[in-house]
């Protein structure tokens, strides 16, 4: 009997050891999976750098000192930009009230994502009202032929008291160009698009190539489309120069466009 009851004894320790064991196993693995979460929480958090800053206050007839803030996920490795579909992003934020902060994602039509941020600078727009605005552009990486850039101009809106771009959804090939002038026919400033025709029949990617000049006047809300054109010559591509060139030297046209049109 004895034995009987040392063995029923041992059985009751084995039963209790198991359910201390299964109880701190069950602790371990709810504070792995904590610490698994924060972790990849903070990557998350992380993964955005900033790629550029400028400060402007004044010259967007704001009040107070503000800041843009254009960034991109940080880069690891080649091609980090072509495996990744997280779009780059603008944020504007008042200096001394950082929690102001608001963020516009460089999305184009059907959010199609711009991965890298190129720039973003302060430019004129208007000399004649002396009007600023915020010039960013981010470029796409990886699911088109050759790369695309995401163009937007960002001011400031009084009735909203937030930030507008003045663009629609606009982005052009890596063949594309765009100019802003604060003047360029009376005292309204314009935004000039230059983008490659590209007769695949005839023409390999880069060759020269003629261009469509679409023009844009700007108004208090947004710059409006006005008139377009084809040149009636070729220009050169990346084939045979490193820069894109093509405004400048439809420059007189594109004024005698607007001159045709009364704008």
């Amino acid at each position: 009997m004895h034995d009987i009851n040392n063995c029923r004894c041992m059985k009751q320790a084995s039963v209790s050891c198991l359910k201390l064991i299964n109880s701190k196993l069950t602790l371990i693995l709810v504070a792995i999976a904590s610490l698994l979460f924060i972790t990849t929480m903070n990557i998350s958090a992380e993964e955005y750098v900033p790629a550029k800053t400028i400060r402007f206050g004044e010259k967007q007839k704001v009040k107070g000192q503000w800041r843009a803030t254009a960034y991109h996920l940080h880069e690891v490795g080649d091609y980090f930009f072509e495996t990744s579909e997280l779009p780059a992003k603008i944020c504007f934020s008042e200096i001394q009230n950082p929690k102001t902060a608001a963020c516009h994602e460089a999305k184009g039509v059907n959010d199609f994502p711009f991965q890298e941020v190129t720039d973003l600078k302060l430019v004129l727009l208007d000399k004649s009202r002396t009007k600023y605005g915020v010039l960013f552009t981010a470029q796409h990486h990886g699911a088109t032929i050759g790369k695309t850039k995401y163009i937007s101009i960002w001011v400031f809106k009084e009735e909203s008291k937030g930030f507008a771009n003045l663009l629609e959804k606009t982005a052009i090939t890596d063949q594309g160009e765009f100019k802003i002038y604060s003047s360029l026919i009376g005292k309204s400033g314009y935004f000039i698009l230059a983008d490659r025709i590209w007769d695949s029949k005839t023409e390999t990617l880069y060759a020269p190539h003629y261009y469509e000049i679409s023009i844009f006047k700007l108004h208090e809300s947004k710059y409006e489309f006005v008139s377009k054109y084809k040149t009636s010559k070729k220009y050169n591509s990346l084939d045979n120069t490193t820069r894109i060139n093509v405004i400048d030297p439809e420059k007189q046209n594109i004024i005698k466009v607007l001159k045709q049109i009364g704008d």
